[in-house]
């Protein structure tokens, strides 16, 4: 009996210190949803920014419904975002990035989706580039291909991206953007943000899908 005891209350350490790892890495995981409801229109809800890369005039924003093309309405509720690039001469680019950094390092895999919406009103190359950065926002790396506004169909499309290969050491503070680059055709607009990842602890794996 004694010998049992003993043995149990030498376990006692071991699994208060797994689960301790096992908090601490599902702490870490890495998600977050956005669908711009919170914003007032025309300005961007909190934990978001636009910044001006090249040409001028280029900016992110929230609208009630499409610009250019005019009327259309968000993918979900009443508030979407949309790159300007209607009013940007061609080539010319703006960035909407997230300022609150995913921690990609616990990750075992993680994807970004979105809704675009796409137009045949004119076939100019607008399109929208994802990307992330690893250094506060100094620089910046594509993820995946950029999208197209004009693809020959018209409507909003869901698309997801893999962040696969941006995970592990180095990951932890990782700041995730999109790229809308001119083509001097129409808006590029986007709804309906999230970011998602799965943790893995021993043979357990947790889908990290939360709002933060």
């Amino acid at each position: 009996m004694n010998h049992k005891r003993m043995l149990i209350a030498a376990s006692i350490p071991i699994l208060l210190a797994l689960l301790v790892l096992t908090t601490a890495a599902r702490s870490g995981a890495a998600s977050f949803a956005e669908d711009f409801e919170s914003a007032e229109i025309g300005a961007l809800p909190a934990g978001w920014a636009t910044e001006m890369i090249s040409g001028d005039k280029g900016v992110w924003a929230t609208a009630a419904a499409t610009v250019h093309p005019a009327g259309q309405t968000p993918q979900s509720g009443d508030t979407l975002v949309y790159f300007n690039a209607w009013s940007v001469s061609s080539g010319g680019s703006a960035r909407l990035f997230r300022t609150l950094p995913v921690d990609l390092s616990p990750v075992h895999d993680a994807w970004l989706s979105f809704w675009m919406y796409h137009d045949t009103e004119n076939t100019a190359a607008d399109r929208v580039q994802v990307q992330l950065s690893m250094d506060a926002g100094a620089s910046w790396h594509d993820v995946g291909a950029p999208i197209p506004r004009y693809t020959g169909a018209t409507g909003w499309v869901s698309y997801t991206v893999s962040f696969q290969p941006y995970m592990g050491v180095g990951y932890s503070d990782v700041l995730i953007g999109f790229l809308g680059i001119s083509d001097h055709g129409n808006d590029i607009h986007l709804d309906a943000i999230a970011f998602e990842s799965v943790t893995c602890d021993f043979d357990m794996c947790t889908r990290n899908d939360e709002v933060h």
